[in-house]
């Protein structure tokens, strides 16, 4: 159950946003990036470990820098061909390998995996994860039916759907608001 009602503001506390990378209340940590195939395909499995071990997770948003390490790529406005780009060969065969990898492993999951057009700025995603995070505890979190677990469920499918402008921040709260979460002061929060 959430400490705050649906209508309620976020307390404005700094000290609910800081994280220290490596310590927390929880025996494990999870940090996810939505832009992130791998991340997207690890939830469920995740939740499944973590309920199955009886254990709390805190789970994390982290934001991937992928153009310093496998360069970038913009698909045209139909998501077919290459606009723009500044990768190496290697670059576009590790790509290439990671996402023939993961669909791979989404069609065993019966889960839609489409190649993104862009890579994407997860920057807002991530406020929003941080949002919801400061209206439950870490059990809470861990929880079936959690705010959090429903703001991934949420986002992730229509994400990789193709569905979902990971970069508009009125999806977002549009998301939070359809999940029943606290929404009135989040633009500000973000």
């Amino acid at each position: 159950m959430p400490k705050h009602s649906p209508d309620e503001a976020a307390p404005d506390t700094e000290a609910m946003d800081e994280i220290q990378p490596l310590a927390s209340e929880a025996p494990l940590i999870i940090y996810i990036d939505f832009k992130s195939p791998y991340a997207y395909l690890a939830i469920e499995p995740t939740r499944r470990m973590v309920a199955r071990l009886g254990i709390v997770a805190d789970w994390r948003p982290f934001v991937l820098d992928i153009p310093s390490y496998l360069g970038s790529a913009k698909l045209d406005k139909r998501g077919k061909k290459v606009e723009k780009q500044n990768r190496t060969q290697e670059q576009w065969s590790g790509v290439k390998y990671a996402y023939f990898d993961c669909r791979r492993y989404a069609n065993l999951s019966q889960k839609t995996l489409r190649g993104t057009v862009k890579i994407w700025n997860t920057d807002g995603l991530a406020t929003g994860m941080l949002w919801l995070k400061r209206f439950e505890s870490l059990a809470e979190q861990c929880a079936e039916g959690s705010l959090l677990a429903r703001y991934l469920d949420a986002v992730y499918t229509p994400f990789w759907k193709r569905e979902f402008d990971a970069e508009d921040l009125s999806m977002i709260l549009g998301v939070l608001k359809e999940i029943g979460a606290p929404s009135d002061g989040f633009l500000d929060y973000a």
